[in-house]
C-alpha cells in the first residue's frame, strides 16, 4: 500500500543534564513505524498481513538474521492515537520473538 499522507509530529528532547525531562508531544493520526521479528518460516509475511488486514499498513522485508532462523519487517501503519499503536504492537507482538 501507499501512503499519502502529510505526518506532524513534535518531538522535545529530555535534558541530557536532567534539569527537566519532557514527554515528546506525537500529533496523530501519523503513520508509525514498527519492526517485527519473526521466525523464518514461508508464512511469516502472511502472518502479518492477516492481523493487520484491517488497517492501512505497508509492509518490506528488512532482512533475515545472521543464521537464518528469523525474518524481519519493516511496518508502517497509518495509527489514530496513541491507544491505537499500542493496540498494534500488543497484536504484533503476539507473533513476532521480537517487536520495536
Amino acid at each position: 500500500m501507499k501512503f499519502n499522507l502529510k505526518v506532524k509530529a513534535e518531538v522535545k528532547v529530555a535534558n541530557i543534564s536532567g534539569a527537566s525531562c519532557e514527554k515528546a508531544t506525537i500529533e496523530y493520526p501519523l503513520l508509525w513505524e514498527y519492526k517485527a521479528v519473526l521466525q523464518n518460516e514461508v508464512s511469516a509475511k502472511e502472518k502479518i498481513e492477516n492481523l493487520l488486514k484491517n488497517e492501512n499498513f505497508k509492509i518490506e522485508f528488512s532482512k533475515f538474521s545472521k543464521g537464518g532462523k528469523f525474518i524481519s519487517f519493516k511496518i508502517c501503519v497509518f495509527v489514530r492515537d496513541e491507544k491505537h499503536k499500542n493496540a498494534i504492537f500488543e497484536l504484533l507482538a503476539k507473533i513476532s520473538k521480537i517487536v520495536l
